[in-house]
């Protein structure tokens, strides 16, 4: 009995002993990795993925990691692109109550606003710009119910419709006209409004053996249009009356949704790694989607546009794969803008 007794201590001891290395045989191993930094243009985005390229050939799928270390777009918007919710900070000449503050509207249209992101040193609030006194005494000048002074206003956009803005700066809310000409300058921190065209700098990694497949953790983005040129495109014809392009017939209709079917299908393939059946599934859109354009060019544009983006993604993907297949017939240039 004791040289069983000890028999199985012995064992226990040896178990004891084997398991860090079965626990750092189970251990996986990681996939090394290589840092990136490079430059280029957007080339289509779908679902927070870009294709990038630069003039250089290189082509690259690049994600923004989760948080990144930093994400700046700069650019310039117009009037239509302003939302509830935004901070944005302006000049204004407004009249003063018997405190100082600005009371009432703004006496001029802004021509002039910045729409940026909130960071740990912004502050909301107005601020009087103009030099209180007087020259010659020195003295404090004596606040009248009318008077009037340029502030910098600093804040959060709370309600927007029609050119006129109300603004939270927490201790009150000012309201203005934004003239339908303004300059509008955007620094934020939001990669979503990035479009097709738009510059792009980035730093992140990659594992090795998968270049093209880009972790971004940070990036810089210039836009090539003014975010909301679209929509004042939109309310332009809207108010002008302009006749829109023809929805197409039923035939071309329906043949527009088989389209956006398929590329659904063709997407799910690539996404299972089935090169071979997905380029096979491009292929059969390419030819469908031809037959869609002869059949009239300006129906075509209209019905295609929205799957334009999903399409080219797709057949993009494949040829960084080294698929080879049939060249997409692109959308106008103003068509295919986002």
């Amino acid at each position: 009995m004791a040289i069983s007794r000890t028999v199985a201590q012995c064992l226990t001891v040896l178990m004891f002993l084997a398991m860090p290395s079965i626990t750092a045989a189970q251990r996986p191993i990681p996939i090394p990795k290589d840092q990136i930094s490079s430059a280029g243009k957007i080339k289509a985005v779908q679902n927070g993925v870009f294709h990038v390229a630069n003039v250089g050939g290189d082509q690259w799928l690049l994600k923004i990691e989760a948080p990144a270390n930093e994400i700046v777009l700069k650019g310039k918007a117009t009037p239509e692109w302003l939302r509830p919710g935004m901070p944005v900070t302006f000049r204004g000449t407004f009249f003063k109550n018997k405190s100082g503050q600005p009371q009432g509207e703004a006496q001029k249209p802004i021509d002039e606003l910045k729409v940026f992101s909130l960071r740990e040193d912004s502050k909301a609030g107005q601020k009087e710009e103009a030099k209180r006194g007087s020259f010659l005494t020195g003295g404090p000048k004596k606040d009248t119910p009318m008077e009037s002074a340029p502030f910098t206003v600093t804040g959060i956009l709370v309600k927007y419709k029609g050119g006129k803005m109300t603004v939270s700066t927490g201790e009150t809310q000012i309201k203005a006209q934004v003239a339908s000409d303004a300059k509008i300058d955007v620094d934020i921190n939001d990669a979503r409004f990035a479009r097709e065209g738009d510059e792009i700098e980035f730093e992140g990694w990659h594992y090795v053996g998968q270049k093209e497949q880009i972790h971004a953790t940070k990036v810089w983005i210039t836009a090539a249009q003014p975010l909301g040129e679209k929509d004042a495109k939109k309310q332009t014809i809207a108010k002008s009356g302009q006749p829109t392009p023809d929805a197409g017939s039923e035939e071309q209709q329906i043949a527009a949704r088989q389209i956006q079917i398929a590329i659904g299908r063709a997407r799910k393939l690539y996404d299972a790694g089935d090169y071979p059946k997905a380029a096979g599934a491009v292929e059969s859109i390419l030819t469908d989607w031809n037959a869609l354009f002869d059949s009239g060019e300006a129906v075509a544009v209209k019905l295609l546009q929205p799957r334009y983006k999903q399409l080219k993604l797709v057949h993009a993907f494949l040829e960084m794969e080294g698929v080879d297949l049939p060249a997409l017939r692109e959308l106008p240039e103003a068509a295919a803008t986002p």
